[in-house]
């Protein structure tokens, strides 16, 4: 704190007191300024609203919202306007930068960062006609939820390949022998000489999700399993999912990067 005495007795009891008043008054402009800049950082700095959707272009502008949330800190504003928003977007499918091959796929990855959370909505809303949140995982009546289990760790997601082995019809007394399975195909798909020195290039996933019945359904229509995979009588190599769509949930537990 800064005080000067009410009643000075001498003259260098006088110098002394103004030279306290200047000296507190320095301290107190260094202190204002250090409030301002403080405000302004906290501002460029301060807390945001994320939101990271998958956009899809080729079906109509339709949207998976991954992330709607509350982020602490962005720096990636330039202003204090309470209004800025940043967008950054990239192809939500990537192959190696040496690839010879064209991507079909046209779908983005979308991150939206906003002061407000009415800002990030009004952009949701521009870049989507039509929005689905992914949904919760629940536990199934007898089932357990699903197990993911990284088999390969090749690196960032950003720049792998992600390749996901999903079993259907392995039941709970059966997990094992499906990570057997997964660890089985994983060698056979690697150990040659072909493929052996990508392998760096992958990451490697397996999700188990126990089922109610053993095995797939055939010619009469699927049983009871999480996928729902059948196939056709009289065929060997064509399989179909009964639920695509949870097939695709489950696939996202492994991140959100393709």
């Amino acid at each position: 704190s800064c005080y000067t005495s009410s009643d000075p007795s001498s003259r260098n009891l006088k110098l002394a007191q103004n030279f306290d008043l200047r000296d507190c008054n320095k301290k107190m402009k260094v202190f204002g300024v250090f409030l301002i800049l403080f405000h302004t950082i906290y501002l460029l700095n301060g807390e945001v609203h994320y939101v990271k959707l998958r956009q899809q272009p080729n079906e109509h502008y339709s949207c998976i919202i991954l992330e709607d949330k509350q982020i602490p800190k962005f720096r990636g504003f330039s202003t204090d306007d309470d209004n800025e928003f940043k967008i950054i977007t990239k192809n939500a499918v990537q192959g190696p930068v040496d690839a010879k091959y064209e991507i079909y796929d046209s779908s983005k990855i979308i991150e939206i960062f906003a002061r407000k959370k009415t800002i990030a909505e009004a952009q949701v809303e521009l870049l989507c006609k039509s929005k689905e949140r992914v949904p919760d995982l629940k536990i199934a009546s007898g089932t357990l939820a699903p197990e993911v289990v990284k088999i390969v760790d090749g690196g960032d997601q950003a720049n792998r390949i992600d390749v996901v082995f999903m079993g259907d019809g392995y039941q709970e007394s059966e997990r094992q022998e499906y990570f057997d399975d997964i660890a089985r195909l994983t060698k056979e798909m690697f150990e040659g000489a072909t493929f052996r020195s990508y392998l760096p290039l992958f990451n490697i996933w397996a999700i188990y999700e126990a089922s109610v019945d053993s095995g797939i359904g055939y010619n009469s229509g699927p049983k009871n399993t999480p996928f729902q995979l059948y196939k056709d009588a009289g065929t060997l190599r064509g399989i179909y999912p009964g639920n695509a769509g949870h097939a695709r949930t489950v696939c996202r537990l492994t991140g959100t990067n393709g």
